[in-house]
């Protein structure tokens, strides 16, 4: 099992990539394309190390309202993680980051979805999950 430790401090190097990677404010065709060309030039600096474990693979973006991030872990296999604690420990932190950095929450208050894909070393997908505006909620 991976430690609660090492899954939030991955978890928050992925959530500075994000806040720092979409900087567009719109969803109009030209600023959808816009989200598509900043995960293309993101995906030219990639894979990244997000820490001594995890790797950042690829960032997508999706329809015209949703940044994927994907990641793998680089040393567990998926009958080593328990995914259920793995998202509820990773899930809150990306959703106190995203909601306490004004750019991204303007950005999921306007209809933008966050979505954090995981595998593992062999490419085993092990979990995914989103943020919307509607996790912010209650979010100080």
């Amino acid at each position: 099992m991976s430690s609660p430790k090492f899954i939030i401090t991955t978890h928050a190097a992925i959530i500075i990539l994000l806040t720092t990677a979409v900087t567009c404010m719109g969803f109009s065709n030209t600023e959808i394309h816009q989200f598509q060309k900043q995960a293309n030039e993101m995906n030219k600096t990639l894979p990244k190390m997000t820490s001594s474990e995890m790797e950042l693979t690829r960032v997508e973006f999706r329809g015209d309202s949703e940044m994927i991030y994907v990641t793998k872990t680089t040393l567990y296999n998926a009958d080593q993680i328990n995914t259920q604690q793995m998202e509820n420990n990773l899930k809150p932190t990306a959703v106190n980051i995203g909601c306490s950095t004004p750019n991204t929450l303007n950005l999921l208050k306007r209809g933008l979805k966050y979505t954090y894909v995981f595998y593992d070393k062999a490419n085993i997908f092990l979990s995914e999950y989103s943020i919307t505006a509607k996790d912010c909620e209650g979010v100080k």
